[in-house]
């Protein structure tokens, strides 16, 4: 199962993040059009730890969240529910058979910017941004 996948699970299922943003929670990029406010999330990066000859089976990924909505004070709460939800999460991220085991979840960074309109509203959409480092398990490839 993918982290990514797991995740936007994991955010569903959050009844606060919910009642914000609906399943307006996006793997990636969100439609042209899609409806504000919402949650795009997008992998930095994976590292892959190693024994001295071989995976140990744990990887760390680095994910940013990008809460998108109409005012500031909107961008910022969804920001603070995810925050709650995730920062130092130590389990199962995901629902079903989306899952990851989740070794420690940390907040690494976060702010609050804008995106200038491309039409004449001259109305920003606000953005919160949060990236986070999981720890995870991940499968250990068989050598041949």
């Amino acid at each position: 199962m993918s982290v990514l996948t797991a995740l936007r699970a994991h955010l569903i299922n959050n009844a606060d993040i919910m009642a914000l943003t609906g399943d307006r929670v996006y793997a990636g990029m969100a439609a042209t059009a899609a409806t504000l406010p919402y949650i795009a999330i997008h992998e930095i990066s994976r590292t892959h730890e190693r024994h001295v000859r071989a995976a140990c089976g744990m990887a760390r990924s680095r994910y940013q969240l990008d809460c998108w909505a109409a005012t500031a004070a909107a961008a910022d709460t969804i920001r603070e529910h995810i925050r709650d939800a995730l920062d130092h999460y130590v389990g199962t991220l995901g629902s079903g058979s989306e899952t990851v085991t989740a070794r420690g979840v940390f907040l690494e960074n976060d702010f609050l910017g804008f995106d200038w309109p491309t039409d004449a509203s001259e109305t920003p959409t606000r953005r919160a941004v949060l990236e986070f480092q999981i720890v995870h398990n991940e499968t250990v490839p068989t050598l041949a």
